[in-house]
């Protein structure tokens, strides 16, 4: 998808995990600016009532926790009910561990960034493709950095 079909998708509906804060809140209201209905989601109530205000009642922002399952699949209902199947699915939400060698970072924290990093992509995509395939449209973007590689 170019920066004109983006432009030129009017009240067309975007799905933006970690859209409360950085990169995701960016991509929320500048896709808002473009016309766009953004359905997006925060893990904080207060980051999603902040964002709900810079929104506007016309968008729905989340509280929701993508890595568990089951709050994703109550999230994608509600905005597949309200707002439609998304034209996009923008897997943006991640935690990020301490820069240290993986033998130096505690399980639990090891833990944490595999279920919210890869579960939470997976929960996103098990609950919003099945509608886009229905209707045979749509398109998903996975965001990752180079920290993964590192």
């Amino acid at each position: 998808m170019s920066k004109t079909d983006i432009q030129k998708n009017k009240n067309k509906t975007v799905v933006i995990s970690g859209s409360t804060s950085g990169l995701g809140k960016e991509m929320s209201i500048e896709f808002a600016k473009r016309g766009w209905l953004v359905a997006g989601l925060g893990k904080t109530k207060a980051k999603v009532d902040e964002m709900t205000k810079i929104m506007g009642v016309k968008h729905q922002i989340k509280e929701c926790d993508v890595s568990c399952n089951k709050s994703v699949k109550s999230f994608s209902e509600n905005i597949i009910k309200k707002l439609g199947v998304p034209e996009l699915l923008i897997n943006n939400a991640a935690v990020m561990n301490a820069p240290k060698p993986l033998w130096e970072v505690p399980r639990e924290e090891f833990d944490h960034l595999t279920h919210v990093n890869i579960n939470g992509v997976a929960n996103m995509i098990r609950h919003f493709l099945p509608s886009m395939l229905e209707k045979r449209q749509g398109m998903i973007i996975n965001l990752s950095s180079g920290w993964g590689r590192s």
